[in-house]
């Protein structure tokens, strides 16, 4: 899994301090295999926005979006050259989930409160999606970086990528707080203001 490193600074604009430290560590170890993975994060977030924006049904969205970061970790994954199965994935997920969840339960709330929202007609329904749009991007943001950064770990220390030891990982993970916070809150802002840019584009 291991190769050539490759210079990482400057090749994402807009990352904060705390997924920049990530990304180039795991830069220094696998290379370029490091942005596609960082790629992945980007592209699920905004899929995962969509299942709160455009899937109506009150709990579809939270199906769709539970199904988009299962792909998410299998397409980081593959492009880091491991390879676990769906259930494993399914499981560090669910583990992953309930840490971040428990650092933020406002999160809960977003999520779940917004696709409520849905079940009431016109503004009900225009509200929820906004708010379950955030909140999902803002979540499989968290989610992904979580993720990634316990895959740098286990990669730096040389440990078997299984199961149990990325369960451990992201675990410790999730004890910094402010490290979750920080993302979490710098993705809801920047969902916010690309929202915001859209709509003045669309009214110009």
């Amino acid at each position: 899994m291991k190769k050539e490193p490759t210079k990482a600074s400057q090749i994402f604009s807009g990352l904060i301090a705390a997924e920049a430290a990530i990304y180039e560590e795991l830069a220094s170890l696998v290379g370029e295999d490091a942005k596609k993975a960082v790629e992945t994060i980007r592209q699920h977030s905004y899929i995962s926005a969509t299942c709160g924006l455009l899937v109506i049904t009150p709990g579809a969205d939270i199906l769709a979006f539970l199904a988009n970061t299962w792909t998410m970790y299998a397409r980081i994954n593959s492009a880091l050259g491991i390879s676990l199965s769906k259930n494993i994935l399914k499981s560090v997920a669910s583990a992953i989930g309930t840490n971040v969840l428990s650092v933020i339960p406002g999160m809960i709330l977003g999520s779940v409160g917004g696709s409520i929202l849905k079940m009431f007609p016109v503004l009900g329904t225009a509200g929820g999606m906004v708010v379950t749009g955030a909140t999902f991007y803002a979540i499989s943001t968290v989610m992904g970086w979580t993720y990634l950064k316990a895959i740098t770990f286990l990669v730096s220390s040389n440990a078997p990528i299984n199961e149990e030891n990325l369960k451990v990982a992201t675990k410790q993970v999730t004890k910094d707080k402010d490290f979750i916070r920080d993302i979490y809150n710098s993705a809801k802002s920047d969902f916010k203001e690309e929202q915001e840019d859209s709509d003045h584009t669309g009214d110009s």
